[in-house]
């Protein structure tokens, strides 16, 4: 199957560190939980694998249902 896109995103440091998309549209720090609920601002890896995940999942979905002629909302 050939690819639609690429991009790059480079994590760094781990829970403390930070993650940034090569196009700059995606540049975030990275925190535990916890670190959330002591005030500190950031995203967990959770919320972003999620999202990313989230994404893909939804557009596959989206992707067989146009090929068997299913609406998806």
């Amino acid at each position: 199957m050939k690819g639609l896109f690429s991009g790059k995103v480079k994590g760094q440091e781990g829970r403390g560190g930070d993650v940034r998309c090569d196009d700059g549209v995606l540049e975030e720090k990275i925190v535990m939980g916890k670190g959330k609920k002591d005030g500190e601002s950031g995203r967990n890896g959770e919320e972003l694998f999620g999202g990313g995940y989230g994404g893909w999942l939804g557009g596959g979905v989206e992707e067989v249902g146009k090929k068997e002629g299913v609406e998806i909302e």
